[in-house]
């Protein structure tokens, strides 16, 4: 009987990482705790308005996320979307979560299962207990959480690995969605480093494939703006946010509907040092520990920073080809 593979996390990491296994004759069970994969490519609709929340586009360097994209371009999930970068951007048709959806295709993903407890037993394999005492049998795990969850998911089974993932520094990141009940106009429809509170926003019908008026947009504070009001109530954040926004643009219209969400591990600004080898059974993968490098379609060398979706992605196929490695 073959080896059970299970992965945490059904982000573009964990993926990535299933994608690869099943192609190679693999079946593995991919344990997500929220109610929609996707991780941080995320959309959220509310109130009859669609916002993409999370991520709001992705760029493609290296030559393996370069044809997933192509690849998820040709089957409509994701389009380009000019917005003036140096390398192309997409985005989703036009939810970002198209992208995770369209990967998740034919892999056993496991929704609302949350991972409590770690414990290795007999054979070299390992025990995984749910938040609900539910049981899962591994032997092989790859982790994709962000790096605090794992230094704590690992710090009894896998502790080399759980310092490892200790290292690794984000900012967080608050976003505010706003709809309302007449067009917007008179602001561009998306702009980066609007002021020292605001990193970015966009209206949501400027994605490519949306069918929206322009009565939807989404705004994201700057990193270091977020970390000084991170435990902020949210209905307080909205409408810092929205204020600073409207004093920056002139948008004369109110919002019917005013909303923020944190992402509290939004950018990774130190990734951890990959290494897969660590341990015999554990593998870590996510945009807080990329690859050292990887090749673009130009035969040069692309250095992972895990600030960008596609060192996730990244992440996601280097610890696959490690369990292949093991097995």
């Amino acid at each position: 009987m073959g080896k059970q593979i299970v992965i945490i996390g059904a982000g573009l990491a964990g993926l990535a990482a299933a994608r690869l296994l099943r192609k190679e004759g693999h079946n593995p069970i991919l344990l997500d705790k929220g109610r929609r994969i996707g991780g941080r490519c995320g959309t959220r609709r509310s109130g009859g308005h669609l916002f993409n929340h999370g991520a709001q586009f992705i760029t493609a360097v290296s030559t393996e996320f370069s044809a997933l994209c192509q690849q998820a371009a040709a089957s409509g999930a994701i389009a380009e979307w000019d917005i003036g970068r140096r390398r192309a951007s997409y985005a989703g048709q036009p939810a970002m979560r198209d992208l995770p959806s369209w990967m998740a295709e034919d892999l056993d993903v496991r929704q609302q299962v949350e991972i409590a407890h770690i414990t290795k037993q007999a054979h070299n394999q390992l025990q995984l207990t749910t938040t609900q005492q539910d049981h899962f049998v591994a032997d092989r795990l790859i982790i994709t959480a962000p790096a605090p969850q794992t230094t704590r998911l690992l710090a009894e089974v896998a502790p080399a690995l759980s310092s490892a993932a200790a290292t690794a520094r984000y900012a967080p990141c608050w976003t505010v969605m706003a709809g309302f009940d007449a067009p917007i106009s008179g602001i561009p429809a998306f702009s980066a480093d609007v002021s020292d509170i605001i990193s970015w926003y966009a209206a949501e019908s400027a994605r490519p494939g949306s069918s929206q008026e322009a009565r939807s947009l989404t705004i994201q504070a700057s990193g270091t703006w977020s970390e000084a009001h991170l435990e902020e109530e949210a209905d307080l954040i909205a409408s810092l946010i929205f204020s600073d926004f409207r004093q920056i643009t002139g948008l004369k219209i109110s919002p019917e509907l005013l909303q923020a969400h944190r992402w509290r591990y939004a950018k990774v600004t130190v990734p951890a040092i990959s290494e897969h080898s660590r341990d015999e059974v554990i593998f870590t993968a996510g945009d807080w520990c990329p690859p050292e490098t990887a090749d673009t379609a130009g035969g040069t060398s692309y250095r992972p920073t895990g600030s960008r979706a596609e060192d996730a992605f990244l992440s996601g196929v280097s610890a696959a080809r490690a369990v292949l490695t093991s097995l």
